[in-house]
């Protein structure tokens, strides 16, 4: 009976001892890189995390606004490009770029349809005449 029960504790002991280890980390992505102006790391999976930093770039001060035909505009272009680059996207303009040029054929305005009203404080407003009081351009 002593065998019996010295071997029932040993069962129990081997077995409590398997159950005791520590079950493996699961696996987690490693957070990104670094804070956005430093190197961008991002995959070209859409993720929030790579959306954000994306969004965080091209909404940074040194863009401007990002206007067309304005250097921060064609820097906010270039950079797009290069991360479409980086991420493995090809160019799909036959010209072998990621940029479509588009060329304006004319810039016309008619002085009997353009006008420019400015509302002030109070109600007060001015009516602006194409020519001596205004001039209406686009970049």
């Amino acid at each position: 009976m002593r065998f019996l029960a010295l071997s029932a504790a040993g069962l129990m002991t081997a077995a409590l001892a398997a159950c005791g280890g520590e079950a493996p980390a699961p696996e987690t992505p490693a957070p990104p890189a670094g804070p956005v102006g430093a190197v961008l790391t991002t995959t070209a999976d859409i993720t929030a995390t790579d959306l954000a930093a994306r969004i965080k770039e091209l909404a940074d001060d040194k863009y401007e606004g990002r206007g067309p035909g304005t250097i921060a505009g064609e820097a906010s272009a270039d950079w797009i490009a290069s991360d479409m680059k980086r991420v493995g996207l090809e160019p799909g303009n036959p010209d072998g770029t990621y940029f479509q040029v588009v060329k304006m054929v004319a810039q016309t305005v008619d002085p009997a349809t353009s006008s420019l009203k400015i509302a002030g404080p109070g109600g007060k407003t001015w009516d602006l005449k194409l020519g001596p009081d205004a001039v209406f351009i686009t970049k």
